[in-house]
């Protein structure tokens, strides 16, 4: 009846959608990273600490120079909430959670995830999300758990570095 709607925890990607898994399918995780995104209007970078367990993940993005929180995503009981300042209608509350699996979870765990055409393939450090066409994410993974991550439809390079808590 409701064709076109998603379930409480999928994001749509081009091509098809991305259901979020478990936490538990993740690694435990306590970290801060670094990020630095790159694209068309310029360069930011933020900081960013993520909380793995079985039950829950949470996300929390840090303006690096003030320690002011910009945004909260926590994925809990099959659902996605994304709040604080950084968070907006143009953002769905699932994405940040869901770029943190399909860079970060097991390749088994993000392909029962993918639907419609979207599709993983995993080479050694390097996996890459496509819609059957084109690649919509090539994420490599480099020493010391850092992540170079490309979204070619969106001339966007993300690099994440662990950092040190503040």
């Amino acid at each position: 009846m409701l064709i076109g709607c998603l379930s409480p925890g999928e994001t749509r990607l081009p091509g098809g959608t991305y259901k979020l898994q478990p936490s538990s399918d993740g690694s435990v995780l306590d970290e801060w990273q670094e990020i630095e995104v790159t694209h068309p209007k310029g360069r930011q970078k933020l900081l960013a600490h993520v909380l793995n367990t079985s039950t829950k993940t949470n996300l929390t993005v840090l303006d690096p120079s003030t320690l002011a929180t910009l945004a909260v995503c926590t994925y809990e009981g099959g659902r996605a909430s994304l709040t604080g300042p950084a968070a907006s209608s143009d953002i769905p509350s699932e994405l940040p959670i869901a770029i943190l699996q399909l860079t970060s979870w097991p390749s088994p765990s993000i392909e029962r995830g993918l639907s419609g055409g979207l599709r993983i393939t995993t080479l050694g450090d390097q996996r890459v999300i496509t819609n059957g066409v084109t690649a919509l994410a090539e994420i490599e993974v480099q020493a010391n758990r850092s992540y170079f991550i490309r979204l070619p439809g969106h001339a966007t390079t993300i690099k994440v570095t662990p950092a040190q808590q503040p």
